[in-house]
């Protein structure tokens, strides 16, 4: 039996897999990788992973690379390890290298490129998207481990492939000036790169900022390169005479860069350039960005990821956007690379449980539908809330999907109000035209509504939950906030396009409506009109989410009706405009809102202008976090938010709490109205007894509120410390609040 057994385990490779890094966590390419006293040895890829198979049991594992001190590493004898390697600078070699013993000559060719940049600075070149890489990182999972090594064993996975990553792997190539399928269809490959054209715009190495997820990095091309970074001349040719830098950030906070730039010593133009985001970056979500450029390759890399908290080597799931233009150079029909992709490789893997729950996962988050065959369910949140008006409300929602019908969809929804002791349903047909541009819907709603969110999808576009969800049900601030039941029947007509570097959407409905509490008849005709400046977005079945960009969002909504009012007739009118942006300021982050409306002629109290207090755990910026519900009432309102996000100018300089990514909020909102004298006769002599809170308008003061407070806790999570600075006598005025909330 012993001789069986031996003879078994020597029948079976030995694997080892591992990445080599720095000390501050950067991969280290071409270190050389060896079993100690044997000939078997490989060298790391460009993210520092290696593979290493042997027939025999090994002990040891040696590693070298130039400018780091060698290592000699201990084996787990007879079994496959995964192993990460931390390597050591040799400073004493380092100097070995380098041009001159100082950085002065290194500052003088910084200078010299700066002096020279608006010659030499032009746009980025326009890649060509040829591949797609999805990398799931890290993951805390030893049955993925264990399905990796023996895939790894039985040579499902090529071991030569450059961009295996771990550990699990799938990228699709252009094969003949055609993409491969992707097989692993988090989002189509038309969405991958519209998340990668957002959060990686076109790279210009002589701007003072580079913006990368709507934060500015501080370019190593700099009016004062001695303040933000630590130059080392590394190399130098002759005939053309180059030179060749190497740069790493002084500091440990803020947002910098690191990694080497070449530049030619007669126009001082940079002819080849790598850096990546230094390992101390504090961005929510961001592992990390790498760029390269020269004249004949081109390549982007951003590394997105779920880490909980910021410690090294925890990283609980990620994503790898991946885009090479080398990849699309072909010469008389052959490809210039040796990188092959097969989708049986890895069927293996992708269909393994945990990677099918993280593909559900972000579908989930995007859509919030789960899907059930040709049927949705969903949106998911929205399937259970409750509030003081409502009680507990579960609620089922089905549609139909793209695997039914692929242009037209049926959905409905039931539920119940306990509180309310009424039953809430709904249906809805929606078709969508063959290009994408229109869709024209019917819908019917009975059910609850907020009063003052009427105007929900304008400061919320992305948003498809109801003012009440689940999440927001969790963590209620809204005093004095009620609801009233609806019948609503809607016909819609959605209308998107792009011209030229601006998107316009048009919605446009007609509707008629009966309140129930207060027995209002209401007819209207209404639309939005929404203007975007080079804005990416997402196409969803039968919706559009949309990306952050760096311009202005402009909404313009009207809308003109007749209501009936226990027998008084009227007409009326809404007008209004909402901007908004989110864009990087210095080394922080500025989000900001601005709006006004008005109503012409005189309105029931339902149909007064509310300004929005805080829903609940998911909100918008634009939101009033301490404003009671229906506080305030106005026929004319004026409302700004502005929120600064730095990245960690505090809690960046303390050690242990540094690793925990915390960045630093300031907020400031302010709002004000006017209500008209003919607007408080109306409510006095016809809506007396029907309005359920008092109704107030602005003195001549503003509502002020302002504050501070903690984001990017567990990456995902927010807690605010607001103050409320007028109308501090109003009943049920609330001083001081602190509210913690969820931000994706």
């Amino acid at each position: 039996m012993l001789i069986i057994m031996c003879g078994l385990t020597y029948g079976q490779d030995i694997v080892v897999i591992g990445q080599v890094i720095t000390c501050d966590s950067t991969p280290l390419p071409q270190a050389n990788v060896w079993f100690a006293g044997t000939k078997i040895g490989t060298t790391t890829n460009d993210e520092g992973f290696f593979l290493l198979r042997s027939q025999k049991p090994q002990h040891y594992l040696n590693v070298s690379v130039v400018g780091f001190k060698s290592k000699h590493l201990k084996l787990d004898y007879g079994h496959d390890q995964m192993i990460h390697i931390m390597m050591e600078e040799d400073v004493s070699l380092l100097n070995e290298i380098t041009v001159t013993p100082d950085n002065d000559r290194a500052i003088e060719i910084v200078n010299n490129i700066y002096r020279y940049r608006k010659e030499n600075s032009t746009t980025a070149k326009d890649t060509t998207w040829t591949e797609n890489q999805i990398n799931l990182t890290d993951l805390p999972n030893s049955l993925m481990q264990k399905r990796l090594f023996k895939n790894i064993q039985k040579g499902v996975i090529d071991r030569n492939d450059s961009t295996f990553s771990l550990p699990a792997y799938h990228s699709t190539a252009r094969c003949g000036g055609e993409s491969e399928e992707n097989s692993l269809p988090m989002f189509t490959a038309e969405q991958w790169h519209q998340l990668l054209s957002a959060y990686t715009p076109k790279v210009n190495i002589y701007n003072p900022y580079i913006t990368i997820i709507n934060s500015n990095f501080v370019s190593p091309i700099t009016r004062s390169p001695k303040l933000y970074y630590n130059y080392y001349l590394i190399d130098s040719t002759e005939s053309p005479k180059r030179y060749t830098i190497r740069f790493k950030p002084k500091s440990t906070n803020g947002l910098y860069l690191q990694g080497t730039m070449t530049a030619d010593s007669l126009t001082w133009r940079i002819t080849d350039a790598s850096f990546e985001t230094s390992p101390y970056t504090n961005i929510n979500i961001l592992n990390s960005f790498r760029w390269s450029d020269n004249d004949s390759i081109g390549s982007q890399a951003l590394s997105l990821g779920i880490n909980p908290i910021k410690i090294k080597d925890f990283n609980l799931m990620g994503l790898l956007l991946f885009n090479e233009r080398r990849y699309g150079v072909r010469r008389d029909g052959h490809s210039m690379t040796q990188h092959h992709t097969t989708d049986d490789k890895i069927d293996s893997i992708i269909n393994t449980p945990f990677v099918r729950f993280v593909k559900g996962t972000f579908d989930l988050l995007l859509t919030q539908y789960v899907h059930a065959g040709p049927i949705d369910i969903g949106p998911i949140f929205n399937m259970l809330h409750f509030n003081q008006h409502d009680g507990i409300t579960p609620t089922i929602s089905l549609r139909t999907n793209g695997r039914m019908l692929e242009r037209f969809t049926v959905g409905g929804y039931f539920g119940y109000a306990h509180k309310a002791e009424e039953m809430l349903y709904g249906g809805n047909m929606q078709y969508m035209t063959p290009d994408r541009h229109s869709i024209i819907g019917l819908f019917y709603d009975h059910k609850s509504y907020k009063y003052g969110f009427d105007e929900t999808f304008i400061f919320d576009e992305n948003n498809i939950n109801d003012a009440d969800n689940l999440f927001n049900s969790l963590f209620q601030i809204k005093r004095r906030a009620t609801n009233s039941f609806r019948s609503i029947a809607t016909v819609r007509y959605t209308f998107n396009d792009k011209v030229g570097k601006t998107d316009i959407s048009f919605k446009g409905e007609f509707y008629g409506q009966r309140i129930h509490n207060t027995g209002i008849d209401n007819l209207g005709l209404r639309c939005d009109i929404r203007l975007g400046w080079e804005q990416k977005y997402l196409n969803t079945y039968f919706g559009r989410y949309w990306l952050r960009g760096k311009y202005p969002i402009l909404h313009m909504f009207g809308e003109a009706g007749y209501y009936n009012d226990d027998g008084i007739r009227s007409h009326y009118g809404k007008a209004g405009v909402y901007v908004a942006q989110s864009v990087p300021v210095g080394f922080g982050h500025l989000s900001w809102t601005a709006q006004a409306s008005a109503v012409i002629g005189a309105v029931p109290f339902s149909m007064f202008i509310f300004p929005r207090s805080a829903r609940g755990t998911l909100y918008m910026n634009s939101d009033f976090t301490l404003m009671n519900q229906m506080e305030f009432a106005a026929d004319m309102m004026t409302a700004a938010t502005l929120r600064y996000q730095t990245h960690g100018y505090l809690f960046g300089y303390i050690p242990v709490v540094q690793k925990l990514g915390i960045r630093e909020d300031l907020y400031f909102n302010i709002c004000y109205g006017t209500l008209s004298a003919k607007q408080v006769e109306l409510y006095n002599r016809q809506n007396a007894g029907q309005s359920p809170v008092a109704i107030n308008g602005f003195a001549k003061l503003p509502y002020i509120e302002c504050g501070f407070g903690l984001s990017n806790i567990l990456s995902y999570f927010r807690i605010q410390f607001m103050f409320r600075v007028t109308y501090r006598n109003n009943r049920d005025a609330q001083l001081f609040g602190v509210k913690w909330s969820a931000e994706i």
